[in-house]
């Protein structure tokens, strides 16, 4: 019986910067980027052998989506409200300055969202620590505002915040 070999070529243990990354060789050592390429050998497959039919590299570590599975109606308006984002249509036409689409599709996006999530009967889920600190920074930002010297400045600032 003979150990399995791990070819190392050469820079194959550097970072992004160039240098040598010890954790890089811990992983290809312990085999660990061979995770997502499956294992090269073949396995039995048969029942017989106590595996219940599967072999190393079928094993999923997600589900998998059927193909009926369609994204939600949010994720693409999120895309339209990027495209109309980096596209900044109002240079391009200024008539649609005063329309202001990219906030209307990320307000219909929000609004879709918030609908999807209350059909489904689910809430919506706040990652720590980002999401309670971008609460926290809209609400100083809706604070700040009672307290300004030019109020309405200060109103049309949050509004364009929010």
């Amino acid at each position: 019986m003979t150990a399995p070999r791990v070819p190392l070529w050469e820079n194959s243990c550097h970072d992004f910067l160039g240098l040598f990354s010890e954790p890089i060789l811990n992983c290809q050592i312990h085999r660990a980027f061979d995770l997502v390429s499956g294992c090269r050998q073949r396995h039995d497959t048969s029942r017989e052998n106590g595996n219940a039919g599967y072999s190393v590299s079928e094993i999923r570590f997600t589900q998998r989506s059927d193909a009926t599975t369609r994204a939600p109606a949010s994720y693409w308006l999120l895309l339209v409200f990027l495209l109309l984002l980096y596209a900044n249509l109002p240079f391009v036409v200024p008539a649609l300055d005063a329309l202001r689409p990219a906030k209307v599709v990320a307000g219909l996006a929000l609004v879709t969202l918030l609908a999807e999530r209350a059909f489904a009967r689910k809430s919506l889920e706040f990652v720590w620590p980002e999401g309670i600190m971008l609460l926290a920074f809209l609400g100083a930002g809706a604070l700040s505002s009672l307290t300004a010297l030019w109020p309405r400045l200060a109103a049309e600032s949050v509004s364009g915040l929010l």
